[in-house]
């Protein structure tokens, strides 16, 4: 019973530590220079979701979508925003991103859903007038 012990003891503390909860996640969020976002919405998005979010700003769109396709074997990110819809095929025969069928598509007019297979969901919609 006395060698026995120790050998419980140490596994038991192995599961404990283990099993133990860890902090923060890092969510590395894959963005253009002019992405921009409060401090508060980053700040309660955080908090809500138990992660440190990292933004790693990646030049224009279409730099941005060249690195992370370049990347695709080893990503630099998480999840990349501000793929247009001028750069969305580009993105999408590249195979770059994960099919994921988010519940607040039920409030996205089906016109604005360009991938049927929900690689790619829409955020925001704007005109571009040239001057």
């Amino acid at each position: 019973m006395k060698k026995t012990f120790p050998i419980l003891f140490l596994l038991s503390s192995f599961l404990f530590v283990s099993c133990a909860p860890q902090g923060p996640a890092t969510l590395t969020v894959m963005t253009h220079d002019s992405f921009a976002i409060s401090e508060d919405v980053v700040t309660t998005f955080e908090t809500a979701n138990n992660v440190d979010v990292v933004f790693l700003a990646s030049g224009d769109t279409g730099t941005m979508l060249n690195k992370a396709i370049l990347a695709k074997d080893a990503p630099l990110a998480d999840v990349m925003f501000g793929v247009d819809n001028t750069f969305l095929s580009r993105a999408l025969e590249a195979d770059i991103f994960d099919a994921y069928q988010s519940l607040a598509l039920s409030d996205v007019p089906a016109e604005f859903v360009l991938d049927a297979s929900y690689r790619a969901l829409p955020v925001d919609y704007g005109d571009v007038c040239i001057n």
